[in-house]
């Protein structure tokens, strides 16, 4: 419940964020600005990271507040709640860099491997969920730790990809 609330509410401010860097990204390959190329994707990565960063700070600060303002008189939820929000916000810059170098593969034309790439973090996190939650016996909490670690993994996987950069100079039309 509020948790999901709270990393939707992040979502949407990534996706925005990712979809402006798409946007510059694309014009500047279509006009073969290539140095120019990089420079945003390294500047997007940045602010998409500590933006994130920041965000995910404050959140982790506030959780307890947060959740209270949601479920007031709900202790038990509260601290619940709490430990799930500071689970996810560990990642959040990450999580931020990671959707920019996807964006930037969606605009370079490779939207088949940004595909791949959301489909390997949703693999990801069940298996890991199913890992720690059941096989270790964490039960939620195994949960809750699978979202960062997935994060983790998917954003060594998309950096393999970027830094490969035949998305840099591939030809669209």
């Amino acid at each position: 419940g509020i948790g999901t609330k709270l990393l939707s509410f992040v979502m949407i401010f990534t996706f925005g964020f990712y979809i402006s860097i798409s946007v510059l990204i694309g014009n500047n390959l279509g006009a073969k600005q290539y140095s120019r190329v990089e420079q945003i994707a390294k500047k997007g990565m940045i602010i998409g990271f500590w933006t994130l960063t920041i965000i995910g700070v404050l959140l982790f600060i506030f959780a307890p507040q947060i959740s209270a303002f949601f479920v007031p008189n709900e202790k038990d939820l509260i601290v619940m709640s709490t430990t799930f929000v500071r689970t996810m916000t560990l990642t959040f810059g990450f999580l931020g860099i990671n959707m920019v170098m996807m964006g930037i593969f969606r605009a370079a034309g490779r939207t088949t491997l940004s595909m791949f790439l959301a489909m390997a973090q949703t693999f990801s996190l069940f298996v890991l969920a199913y890992l720690l939650a059941v096989t270790f016996g964490l039960n939620e909490l195994g949960i809750w730790i699978a979202y960062p670690f997935s994060t983790l993994l998917t954003l060594g996987l998309t950096y393999y990809y970027y830094q490969q950069k035949d998305w840099l100079y591939k030809e669209l039309i």
